[in-house]
């Protein structure tokens, strides 16, 4: 577990910011918002982002990373369990357009909404989703999703349980990849 904490972040990031196009943080978890809007305020050109269990993040922090940082292709969100739809709705709209890979496997609060915001927003350059545990996705915006973005090769589902054989056998994208995908479906 890394013990960092914001105001190092926030100092070690300011010496670096004009070329930074990566950020792993991942397991960092006693970073606030306050580091992430940071980073985001000085670091505007990030193309990927690991904040993987950040579990004092919300979706506020997210929204201002997403509204800053245009380029991100990249983002891994997993196991921050504050976040909800909002973080998802917040990244489609401030970088649909270039995210590739998205995770936000283990958040509890995730669900249909974040579904639906990746395909309302176009997301179509997306290649690669993971929505393991999060069991307010459904068949339907799931398959809405599949079915919109051709560019998708690989969506992880682990602990999806509520997803039916109507999501499974419904979809057009033939060249997708479901990892997870439970037995007898």
């Amino acid at each position: 577990m890394c013990q960092l904490t914001d105001a190092p972040l926030v100092e070690l990031l300011a010496a670096s910011a004009a070329t930074l196009r990566e950020l792993k943080l991942s397991g960092c978890v006693l970073l606030t918002d306050a580091a992430l809007a940071s980073a985001a305020r000085l670091c505007p050109y990030l193309e990927a982002v690991q904040l993987d269990g950040l579990e004092l993040l919300t979706d506020a922090a997210v929204a201002e990373l997403a509204a800053a940082c245009p380029n991100l292709a990249t983002v891994a969100l997993g196991k921050c369990v504050q976040l909800s739809d909002a973080s998802v709705a917040a990244l489609a709209a401030g970088c649909g357009g270039v995210l590739r890979s998205l995770a936000v496997n283990n958040c509890p609060a995730m669900g249909d909404g974040a579904i639906k915001a990746l395909v309302d927003r176009r997301c179509d350059a997306l290649e690669s989703l993971d929505v393991s545990w999060c069991r307010g996705v459904s068949d339907q915006p799931l398959g809405a999703l599949v079915d919109r973005c051709a560019a998708l090769r690989k969506l992880t589902i682990w602990g999806c349980s509520q997803l039916t054989p109507l999501f499974f056998n419904g979809h057009k994208n033939d060249a997708l990849e479901v990892v997870g995908r439970g037995p007898g479906q």
